[in-house]
């Protein structure tokens, strides 16, 4: 099964290339090849040879620029399409990687853009999953209004007739968390604080709810 992460960066191709958040029949086709090892690389390529991305666009320079405008709300500069464009033909970047930078990037309003479009597209992507209607047109409409505020994140999941709901942050003692049906809820924690002792209970399986954790130690993986 795909994890968080890899449905989150599959999200995000979807954003850069088409201006949409990723549908039911999308998520069904791509989570089995991804679980089968296929690279985002590659699936950034097929996204590029599509005929919804080449009905409007043709070249590096296109992808490029949708990133910038579909991902972070904002044209491009003409050296910000040249850098990466010359990083992707140089071998030393891909339009996959090029969107992990615009979500680490050091510029917060950046960052955050395109995370509040991943959030929001996810919540649309879900509510398609559990068989509402796919409006293309509305998700674009939906997607480019969000930008760097809460306010916006806020306009556009209430437009979906969905809330964003409770902030909660873990202590070092046992805590207990209930999520409200609906709302999409925010659990921050770190290794220190997420222990056997804490109960997190979300009641519906249909909104969008997220666990950040901070690593504060090393964290084992075997």
């Amino acid at each position: 099964m795909a994890s968080e992460a890899q449905l989150n960066q599959l999200q995000s191709l979807y954003i850069a290339y088409f201006g949409r958040p990723a549908d039911a029949a999308g998520v069904s086709y791509w989570t089995p090849i991804i679980d089968g090892g296929t690279s985002f690389d590659e699936i950034a390529s097929r996204f590029m040879e599509s005929d919804e991305f080449t009905a409007t666009s043709s070249d590096l320079n296109d992808v490029v620029a949708a990133a910038y405008a579909n991902g972070l709300g904002r044209d491009a500069g003409a050296d910000e399409i040249a850098f990466w464009v010359d990083q992707i033909e140089a071998g030393n970047a891909t339009v996959a990687s090029l969107l992990e930078a615009f979500r680490s990037t050091d510029d917060t309003t950046d960052s955050q853009t395109l995370e509040n479009k991943i959030l929001v597209a996810n919540a649309y992507t879900a509510a398609a999953v559990a068989g509402a209607e796919f409006d293309t047109a509305a998700s674009v409409a939906l997607l480019a209004g969000v930008d760097s505020t809460q306010a916006s994140v806020d306009a556009a999941l209430n437009e979906l007739g969905q809330e964003s709901g409770d902030t909660f942050t873990l202590t070092a003692g046992a805590d207990t968390f209930y999520g409200k049906a609906g709302e999409n809820n925010v659990v921050n924690a770190t290794t220190a604080t997420l222990t056997d002792n804490d109960v997190i209970v979300d009641v519906s399986s249909s909104d969008n709810d997220v666990i950040k954790l901070t690593a504060t130690a090393a964290v084992a993986t075997g």
